[in-house]
């Protein structure tokens, strides 16, 4: 048996060697929007009111981070999932709160989610 590390967590292992990226497919889903910047704070109140409990009860929700760019207005709102099968699950209860906190923004976010190809 060999012990492969999988973000922190050891899981023994009979067969061959596996790559961590062959047992675990981290998925990043990313919404990006253009806010006026006197409306960062509020809008990052609106979140932590509307979709930071659901985030914090979803399984599967390795990270979330809220980022801001203060002088732009831009901000990205970034997710890190274990697997795109715990993104899948979490939908039902996420997507009315994600549409809820979008109805606060003036324009429509583009949301995107990636699989992780390498880390450092």
């Amino acid at each position: 048996m060999r012990r492969v590390p999988l973000g922190g967590t050891m899981v023994l292992r009979k067969t061959r060697e596996v790559s961590r990226w062959e047992v675990i497919k981290l998925i990043v889903r990313m919404a990006s929007v253009q806010l006026a910047p006197e409306r960062i704070d509020e809008i990052v109140d609106r979140y932590r009111e509307i979709v930071r409990p659901i985030h914090q009860c979803s399984e599967g929700l390795l990270n979330h981070y809220v980022l801001i760019d203060r002088r732009s207005g831009q901000m990205r709102i970034i997710g890190f999932w274990d697997s795109p099968e715990a993104l899948e699950a979490a939908l039902p209860t996420l997507e009315p709160a994600r549409e809820q906190l979008w109805k606060e923004f003036q324009e429509t976010p583009t949301l995107e989610a990636y699989e992780v190809a390498d880390e450092l």
